[in-house]
């Protein structure tokens, strides 16, 4: 106990500390997250289609942080998410793009598993960097093939268990003017369901001839956009059993747009040294937000959003559906979360193609049509 140094007085304040910490962290892993981007410069090479003018020779990067304070029961939570993609060549009926995503999700105390007594590492990390090839074919018919290889873990690379492949093949068949069928395969060892299996996958991607509803209905995935009046928007989108998202905006003067809604989400790691390789470490939570996004130049643009996270749990399974009663639970918390968008090139108007939210979907993403 003598080891043991009292706190000076007056020195703690929690708010005080994750302030602190976002900042430290925050800067840390910016700097490693820009580092990665020189090799590889980008994410989401999904849906590019070839021929596009808007898309030459563009790209974007996004840097997201996300802070929950701790609270009785549960500890402070700050997660870092970094993303980009880049449209490396692109030519009348073919493109090449290169994609790369950097996380980081940091607990300030222990968690424990009691049913298993597995404690959840304190430091959970991801990265990820592939390439993405499209062709456009005759009939308005294009097709794509992504593979990405990276590490969701504790311990990134710590061995091939703890390596992430993901691979998938898309193809579109248009139906009408303004609408196209659109059939995907994909593979991924770190899909939070029907993991490590082929999934196929087919949709119906649409547009109304007012242009007042959009979207891709289909499996498993399902992405839609309405417009019920001037500058207001209503956008759904789920993937799978656990990823939902309803968010309801407005739009001030063609500018800024403020924004409330729900959703489900998560994210899932493979720990080293587990004794099930099929196992995956889940974190997964619901919220009510509310946010304003703004541009704050003709490329970089501002999302400021809060909220109150509830059904906030931690878990290790190989199953889809059941967790064995083997859960971690914490209280609900409020959360306060900032993203930062830049798009460059040929290609930073902001104009996205048609496929891009059904194609990430074959990965771990819930698709959203913006």
């Amino acid at each position: 106990m003598n080891n043991l140094r009292r706190r000076p007085a007056g020195r703690y304040c929690p708010m005080t500390r994750l302030v602190s910490d976002w900042l430290r962290r925050g800067i840390l892993v910016a700097g490693i997250a820009c580092a990665c981007l020189v090799p590889v410069s980008a994410q989401g090479g999904p849906g590019v289609f070839p021929g596009d003018p808007s898309l030459a020779a563009g790209g974007s990067v996004r840097y997201k942080l996300s802070g929950v304070p701790g609270v009785v029961g549960a500890p402070a939570l700050m997660d870092n998410r970094e993303d980009g993609q880049i449209v490396v060549s692109t030519t009348a009926d073919s493109s090449w793009s290169v994609h790369e995503r950097f996380g980081h999700l940091g607990i300030n105390a222990p968690i424990q598993i009691p049913q298993t007594g597995l404690a959840v590492p304190r430091s959970l990390w991801s990265l990820e960097g592939g390439a993405r090839y499209g062709r456009r074919l005759d009939g308005g018919r294009s097709y794509g093939v992504s593979l990405s290889v990276g590490s969701d873990s504790d311990r990134l690379f710590h061995s091939i268990h703890e390596t992430v492949a993901q691979v998938s093949a898309d193809y579109r068949v248009p139906s009408g003017e303004r609408n196209a069928w659109l059939f995907f395969l994909g593979y991924s060892n770190n899909r939070y369901f029907l993991n490590g299996a082929p999934l196929p996958g087919v949709s119906y991607m649409f547009r109304s001839e007012s242009g007042k509803l959009l979207g891709v209905v289909g499996f498993p995935f399902v992405s839609l956009s309405y417009l019920p009046a001037p500058l207001w928007d209503v956008r759904l989108s789920a993937f799978g059993p656990r990823r939902m998202n309803l968010d309801v905006g407005r739009r001030l003067r063609d500018m800024a747009r403020v924004h409330a809604g729900v959703e489900w989400g998560g994210q899932t790691w493979l720990r080293a040294g587990r004794t099930d390789n099929a196992s995956r470490l889940s974190f997964e939570r619901k919220r009510l937000y509310a946010g304003v996004e703004a541009p704050l130049s003709y490329r970089l643009s501002l999302a400021l959003s809060g909220g109150r996270e509830f059904d906030r749990r931690f878990f290790e399974t190989a199953s889809t559906f059941s967790t064995s009663g083997a859960t971690a639970t914490l209280s609900p918390a409020w959360y306060l979360e900032a993203a930062v968008s830049w798009r460059f090139g040929a290609g930073s108007n902001g104009k996205r193609a048609d496929n891009h939210g059904a194609q990430r979907a074959m990965g771990d993403s819930p698709p959203f049509l913006q």
